[in-house]
């Protein structure tokens, strides 16, 4: 009989470990599906943002990121090209960035130096942007300073007086345009990096393959053309 109890326990006590696994997966694919951003708030911010593929393109996704962030770093070399190929080369969509510099002080400094390139060389942007998260470092460590970044943008053949970015920068004459754009995703209900935005609706990418978050883009895409 104790050993019929004890292989009762242990049954349950599996089931029970299974049932908890599940809950979790549930529980985490129900919270990565697309959500309306908040309402109420004027979107003529996205307007400014540097902008991959026609700007006209019936879709549009626009990453909110942090160029300190690991998963951003990730998404930056794993997802973003086949966005391009899948979505930007074929019309589909735009792509656009947001600077959300939450992961620490020189996250700031980056997107600084990202939003310098973007209005002073803005056919650079892009590969800049690729740069910064190449040549990404330990998120714990300071490393986002302006002479790195200066560095990164001599090494990208970014088409600007380096000497006149390190002054910007040091001068600090983006910092305000960098606040503008941590307020406003903080305003829009962004919560981590990266999140996509596609017509309004938010997908948090963390944890997600590209299938899923292809998935979750066409879901978005399709349910706009339904209400035409």
């Amino acid at each position: 009989m104790k050993r019929k109890a004890k292989a009762v326990v242990i049954s349950m006590s599996v089931l029970m470990v299974f049932c908890l696994l599940v809950a979790m997966v549930y529980a985490n694919s129900k919270d990565n599906q697309p959500k309306a951003v908040k309402s109420g708030i004027s979107l003529n911010h996205f307007d400014d943002q540097p902008v991959l593929g026609k700007k006209d393109a019936p879709a549009t996704i626009i990453e909110f990121g942090d160029f300190k962030c690991p998963g951003c770093k990730h998404f930056a070399s794993d997802i973003y090209p086949r966005l391009i190929k899948d979505y930007i080369n074929t019309g589909k969509a735009s792509f656009k960035f947001v600077n959300f510099p939450i992961i620490g002080p020189d996250s700031l400094t980056a997107a600084a130096a990202g939003e310098y390139v973007a209005k002073n060389s803005p056919e650079d942007f892009w590969a800049y942007y690729e740069q910064i998260f190449k040549l990404q470092k330990d998120e714990s460590e300071n490393w986002a300073t302006i002479a790195y970044l200066v560095e990164i943008a001599k090494i990208t053949k970014v088409k600007v007086d380096y000497k006149e970015m390190e002054r910007s920068l040091k001068a600090g004459e983006f910092d305000e345009m960098v606040n503008k754009d941590l307020n406003f995703s903080r305003e829009l209900g962004i919560r981590q990096t990266p999140t996509l935005v596609v017509n309004g609706m938010a997908i948090e990418t963390g944890g997600l393959d590209y299938e899923q978050i292809k998935i979750a883009i066409n879901d978005v895409i399709s349910k706009k053309e339904e209400k035409k």
